[in-house]
C-alpha cells in the first residue's frame, strides 16, 4: 500500500509526495515554445522527488539522478538536457565538482545548484546558487531564465 507523506516547502502549502495533488505555484513566467529538459540531481530521494513533480507540472521535461557519477553518465547519453539543477552538498561529487565535469561533456549545458548553506561560506560560490528553502516558482523562473539565454 502506498501512502504519500507530506512534505513541506517553504510556501507551507503541501505537496503531495506520492501524486501531487496540489499544483505549485510556478506560472508566474510564461510557458516556453519548448519544454526544457532538466536533470535534477539530489541524494536525498524526497528532495529529489519534490523537486521533479513540480517541475514536471510546471510543463517541463525532467531526468534525475541520485548523486554525481549517475549525473554524469545521464549527460553523456541524453543530448536533450539543457539545465542541470544539482544539490551542491552530496557524497562522492559535489555539486559544484559535477557542474565542473559537465561543463567538460557538454559545455552547452547550464545549471543551478542548491545549498543550505550562505552562498558567502561557499570557497568557490558558483554564478547560479539557490539557497535552501527555495520557492519552486523561484526555481521555475530561474530555468526558464536560463534558457532564455541560450
Amino acid at each position: 500500500m502506498l501512502r504519500a507523506r507530506k512534505i513541506q516547502i517553504d510556501t507551507g502549502a503541501p505537496i503531495e509526495s506520492a501524486g501531487y495533488a496540489r499544483r505549485p505555484h510556478c506560472l508566474s513566467v510564461p510557458p516556453m515554445a519548448a519544454a526544457p529538459v532538466v536533470l535534477v540531481v539530489d541524494d536525498d530521494p524526497s528532495v529529489r522527488q519534490v523537486l521533479v513533480g513540480a517541475l514536471q507540472m510546471d510543463g517541463m521535461t525532467v531526468v534525475d539522478a541520485g548523486g554525481g557519477q549517475e549525473a554524469l553518465r545521464i549527460l553523456q547519453h541524453d543530448p536533450t538536457i539543457c539545465i542541470l539543477v544539482a544539490d551542491i552538498m552530496m557524497p562522492g561529487i559535489t555539486g559544484v565538482t559535477l557542474v565542473e565535469e559537465a561543463a567538460k561533456l557538454r559545455p552547452d549545458v547550464k545549471a543551478i545548484l542548491a545549498t543550505a548553506y550562505s552562498p558567502s561560506d561557499l570557497v568557490q560560490a558558483p554564478k547560479s546558487v539557490m539557497t535552501k528553502p527555495f520557492r519552486i516558482a523561484e526555481l521555475c523562473a530561474n530555468i526558464r531564465a536560463l534558457c532564455a539565454t541560450s
